[in-house]
């Protein structure tokens, strides 16, 4: 694979509180020092071993947890370089298409663990759901890695559990609401713009949707979880058809329904699934939905195999597909065929006593 240039040099800021007045968000900076404990890009330095997650210190701020890496949320850059949610770790970690750690995208400070993270193509600016915040939020931060704002207010009147996040061309974003079964649309300043999806199993209805994706045309695949299957709608929030059913044959999602991630590879015409229930990534054809027969993971500590299932998932500007590991504490890559690349950090880091060391 070849090695991209690093397109930029992260630095950790100050942090910023949003503060929100009237369903819009605006920024406060605090000091430094009120910001939270990292630990360093490239090592598992426990700053100070916690028990629980989510402990936070005297300033109140979250302490990282202390693995290597807890690979969770994906996204790509336009340049083709991946972003990898480091959850527990409060941040999310930069790398070059070859592995390579180019540094950290977002530093832990004004938000909790990262969940579902997206990109807008048109200046890189970076979203996550932050699931844990109260209340829970999507925030975004800058492409060099500032806070900016949070959004807080859809149009349904709060967020549930808006664990991802996906930005179309236009900059418009969509927020995943798995308990409040809907997609929130919002401006690229936060603004909401519209609703979709309601409980159910008919056509553009949702029994808790999880991972989302949007293609070259912008159009939006919706993994649809308890109802097995991945949805796709038109920007306007229209649904035009399905795939997928449920089964334990190759290519169908498990029966107890856990599809965490949704990626498209518009050059090669694919979309690839997570889903933990079979802790397998399924391969299918972009257009049609047909499963191509291409599937990779499994359960396991080994090298391709996921420990507690694949999370979220990205294709990078290669085409290779990154898939988060965080029981293994690595992410993994993976080709187009499915053939296992290789796996960052490698070693795992595994939390040293004190850390957080399960799924």
């Amino acid at each position: 694979m070849k090695q991209t240039a690093i397109r930029r040099v992260r630095r950790p800021l100050s942090v910023l509180v949003a503060v929100t007045v009237l369903g819009f968000a605006s920024t406060v900076a605090v000091s430094p020092a009120a910001s939270a404990n990292g630990c360093a890009p490239a090592a598992p330095v426990c700053i100070r071993p916690l028990g629980a997650i989510g402990l936070t210190t005297s300033t109140g701020a979250p302490e990282c947890a202390c693995s290597g890496l807890y690979g969770w949320g994906a996204a790509t850059e336009s340049d083709g370089s991946v972003l990898i949610g480091d959850y527990w770790n409060f941040r999310i970690q930069h790398y070059s298409e070859a592995g390579t750690l180019l540094g950290t995208a977002v530093p832990p400070g004004g938000h909790l663990a990262p969940y579902g993270i997206a990109v807008d193509p048109n200046d890189g600016s970076i979203y996550f759901g932050d699931v844990d915040h109260n209340p829970p939020d999507v925030q975004k931060y800058s492409a060099t890695g500032q806070f900016l704002y949070a959004i807080t207010t859809p149009k349904t009147g709060k967020f549930n559990y808006p664990g991802r996040v996906a930005v179309a061309s236009d900059g418009t974003v969509f927020v995943s609401d798995m308990r409040a079964n809907v997609i929130d649309v919002f401006t690229n300043t936060g603004a909401a713009l519209a609703t979709f999806g309601s409980i159910g199993s008919g056509p553009g209805q949702f029994d808790s949707p999880r991972g989302i994706a949007i293609d070259a045309a912008n159009d939006l695949y919706v993994a649809d979880n308890y109802n097995h299957r991945v949805e796709v709608f038109s920007e306007s929030g229209a649904y035009l058809r399905q795939f997928g059913s449920v089964g334990t044959a190759p290519g169908q999602f498990g029966g107890k329904g856990d599809l965490r991630g949704v990626a498209i590879d518009n050059a090669r015409g694919l979309i690839y699934v997570a889903d933990d229930a079979s802790g397998y990534v399924n391969q299918y054809s972009l257009t049609t939905g047909v499963y191509t027969g291409v599937r990779f993971g499994g359960f396991g500590a080994a090298n391709g195999k996921f420990g507690d299932g694949p999370r979220e998932i990205t294709v990078d500007g290669a085409g290779n597909v990154w898939v988060g590991d965080l029981a293994n504490f690595r992410v993994q890559v993976f080709s187009p065929s499915g053939a296992f690349l290789f796996a960052e950090p490698n070693p795992p880091q595994p939390p040293p006593t004190g850390g957080f060391n399960g799924a």
